[in-house]
């Protein structure tokens, strides 16, 4: 008679637990991830499934529609013409706006892990949000604010381009928590937490020209921020739409976003 050995494969981001798969001679029995959780992608759960889900498509929302406004107001700035930075207020203040349905979406998706024994279940989406809203609702919307007061000089250089660059380091730290969260599914949902990350970089990586030149006299600066903006915009556009839709994806074979079914098989 042969008999066979159930393992338990747990990865953890910043202390927290992100996926855990059940292995049975080398066949994934049973697998969790905190995204899956998070987003609500089971039609076994229970009441507070539909408040999860709404979380999750608010953020889409609010992030894909900011991000289109970026994204048009992109070529409006590198022409000079009027209408860029209310348009990039507007973007930055649905960010921030998305920022904080994403702080509810993690917190509802704790408060339901913690009828949980294990301390590790602690998630790192609570994490990433906290460092998001803190960047977009705080540090870039200086910038923005300031940019639409045609702000120049040193002025310019400490109220718009060190807060985007600030508020750029916050976002792809989030950013890159986000996609350590979701990476061991290799799902839809890593790939969304993978374009926001890219576009994060991209926002961090487009605000160093004006630190050289704050005052965009040069045509470059012009050009390496407005493109830097723009193509970082339109990941975070694709990564909106997508997350909308991931909600209603159903998860892959053998995986569940129920938290009490793995802890089961975490102590079993």
């Amino acid at each position: 008679m042969t008999t066979s050995t159930a393992q338990l494969w747990v990865q953890t981001v910043a202390g927290r637990v992100v996926h855990i798969a059940s292995v049975n001679d080398g066949k994934n029995v049973l697998q969790w991830n905190a995204r899956w959780h998070r987003k609500a992608r089971s039609s076994a759960r229970g009441p507070t499934a539909t408040k999860q889900r709404f979380y999750a498509r608010a953020v889409g929302v609010l992030f894909a529609i900011g991000a289109a406004c970026f994204v048009v107001a992109a070529p409006i700035a590198l022409s000079r013409r009027p209408g860029a930075d209310a348009l990039n207020l507007v973007g930055s203040l649905l960010f921030s706006l998305g920022a904080v349905y994403a702080v509810l979406e993690a917190n509802g998706a704790a408060k339901e892990l913690s009828g949980a024994r294990q301390q590790r279940f602690r998630t790192t989406a609570a994490l990433a949000a906290t460092v998001q809203l803190v960047s977009a609702a705080g540090v870039f919307q200086i910038s923005t604010i300031a940019a639409s007061a045609d702000v120049s000089g040193s002025t310019a250089l400490f109220l718009v381009w060190v807060p985007s660059f600030l508020g750029g380091i916050g976002f792809a730290w989030s950013g890159w928590l986000y996609a350590a969260e979701a990476r061991p599914a290799h799902d839809l949902g890593s790939r969304i937490a993978n374009l926001n990350l890219a576009g994060s970089v991209i926002f961090l990586l487009s605000a160093v020209p004006g630190l050289v030149d704050p005052d965009e006299a040069l045509a470059a600066t012009r050009w390496l921020t407005a493109l830097g903006y723009g193509i970082g915009s339109l990941a975070f556009l694709c990564a909106g739409v997508a997350a909308v839709f991931e909600v209603s994806r159903s998860l892959p074979q053998g995986s569940t976003s129920i938290p009490a079914q793995m802890e089961r098989t975490v102590n079993s």
